[in-house]
């Protein structure tokens, strides 16, 4: 700016001319001359030698900035206190007028604009200026600049001296390095620049936009440890189309087959002597719910649905407790007959009169409806989504499979399998055509050991085979049932018929007795 020189001489000669005492601060340097300029009242005069190094110091750029603002102020109250008419008002200003009056400035200085935008900002440009300092000299270097319209930002690199021993390598100018990803920063000082870094455990991540903390994944995703973001889980359930599931499939349907067929030679042969031992129509009744028992397998493939987890388990339970009450009744009468009859004669002919067998397996079966019907009711097992059996996975299952109301369904028929035996081993002595006692220890033997397999299996895992190891288990009991119970008579049925005569089962009926009675 034209004369500012020459002001800023006259400036320092009218400073020097009001000192009338020595100085006390005595510097040599030229900053320490500056320093001593600041805070002290005495100093030693500068003469006009002085000047051409104050100049070159001095930042002209930045005292042509306060002398700018200077008169932008001054044109604010100008307009405010209304001077243009001649002769200014006196009143209070407050700043909020005087700022926003500020922004409505448009003068120019020395042909040099000045005005403001709605932001306040003058949108003028400025240069991107380095201080360059050598010792306690500094220079200054015009290395860029930035113009707002067109808006556009220019910096020559090659002028940039940095603070390295080449003067061209950046410096890191922070207090710590970056994170590596899936680490959080956990800051150290009063700086959120100052930091560590801690690894985000699993089921964490860290997100871009919050690089201070460890955020937990959704509950339908998963990630491991170090992460910065998650992934979906794998639903898992046991389709239909696979390849356990196909086996299984296929060994139900012949279970299935196989009761059916029985079923059909009991009823051709229902009036034979086999037959009746057997029980006669209760066989049918037994045969049935085996049948419908293996048909509750179904609801173990695919999808879990809220049909297949309230009603095929009960399905399973109910049918079971009506073949384990037949069976019960049936080793208990046969016992009666041999060993009761005389001990006990009025007993027997009230339980034979009021139609025992029948009311027994009622009853039975009825406390057993209501054991399930109160589980549906209090405790239904739903199709659930588990998220808690690996990190990485959700398994679709029914819920309540170590409930309240399966362990009671599971005690009754605990409790009619130990009636069954019981019966049958009371009459582990009577005629081979009458005696159970191995096929029927053999049929519940194996009942007992696939629902403990099954049990124990489901402590250790639960997973996608869960339903798998489930369906197992009642295949198991009814082929058990079927295999121990049904399959010795078919044999002497099909293969033995000499031995399916009403002679045949005298002459051990004798026998049993001349042995008795020669005891």
């Amino acid at each position: 700016m034209p004369g500012f020189a020459e002001f800023e001489s006259l400036s320092i000669e009218s400073e020097n001319s009001k000192a009338n005492e020595e100085p006390v601060c005595q510097s040599e340097t030229f900053s320490e001359i500056l320093a001593c300029y600041q805070v002290c009242d005495q100093c030693r005069l500068l003469n006009s030698t002085d000047v051409p190094s104050l100049l070159e110091t001095f930042d002209i750029q930045s005292s042509f900035n306060v002398y700018t603002a200077v008169y932008a102020v001054a044109h604010a109250l100008h307009q405010l206190l209304g001077c243009d008419s001649g002769e200014c008002q006196k009143k209070q200003v407050h700043p909020w007028q005087l700022l926003q009056q500020i922004k409505q400035v448009n003068i120019s200085i020395h042909d040099a604009p000045l005005y403001f935008d709605n932001n306040g900002d003058p949108p003028t440009g400025y240069d991107i200026i380095a201080w360059d300092w050598v010792g306690d000299s500094v220079s200054y270097k015009v290395i860029g600049s930035y113009s707002p319209n067109p808006e556009r930002l220019l910096i020559n690199r090659d002028l940039i001296n940095w603070n390295a021993k080449d003067n061209k390598t950046v410096p890191t100018s922070v207090c710590s390095a970056e994170c590596w990803k899936g680490y959080k920063r956990v800051v150290t000082g009063a700086h959120v620049c100052c930091f560590n870094c801690e690894a985000c455990p699993a089921g964490t991540y860290v997100d871009i936009n919050d690089l201070f903390n460890c955020k937990p994944c959704e509950i339908h995703q998963w990630s491991l440890p170090e992460s910065d973001a998650c992934l979906n889980r794998t639903v898992e359930y046991l389709p239909w189309n696979d390849i356990t599931s196909a086996v299984l499939i296929i060994t139900s349907v012949m279970t299935l087959l196989l009761t059916i067929a029985t079923a059909c030679l009991f009823l051709l042969n229902l009036n034979t002597p086999v037959v009746k031992s057997a029980g006669g129509k209760t066989c049918l009744l037994m045969l049935s719910s085996l049948a419908c028992a293996s048909c509750s397998v179904y609801g173990h493939f695919g999808v879990p649905t809220a049909v297949g987890c309230a009603f095929l388990r009960e399905l399973f339970c109910f049918s079971f407790t009506i073949c384990l009450s037949c069976v019960a009744v049936r080793s208990f009468q046969i016992v009666c007959i041999f060993k009761m009859t005389g001990k006990l004669p009025k007993a027997y002919e009230f339980w034979t009169k009021n139609n025992g067998p029948h009311v027994f397996i009622l009853v039975s079966s009825a406390i057993g409806f209501f054991i399930s019907l109160m589980r549906i009711v209090l405790d239904r097992p739903v199709p659930i989504e588990n998220y808690s059996i690996s990190p990485d996975k959700i398994v679709l299952e029914c819920s309540g499979t170590q409930s309240v109301g399966s362990a009671m369904e599971t005690g009754y028929v605990g409790l009619l399998s130990f009636l069954c035996f019981a019966f049958s081993y009371m009459g582990k002595d009577l005629p081979a055509n009458y005696n159970e006692a191995k096929c029927v220890t053999f049929s519940l033997l194996l009942y007992l050991v696939s629902w403990l397999g099954f049990y124990t299996t489901y402590a250790v895992y639960k997973g996608k085979y869960t339903p798998a190891f489930n369906t197992v288990a009642v295949l198991a009991s009814v082929l058990g049932m079927l295999g121990g119970y049904f399959m010795p008579k078919c044999y002497i049925i099909l293969l033995k018929p000499q031995l399916n005569t009403a002679a045949h089962f005298q002459n051990c009926i004798q026998m049993y007795t001349t042995k008795k009675s020669d005891h």
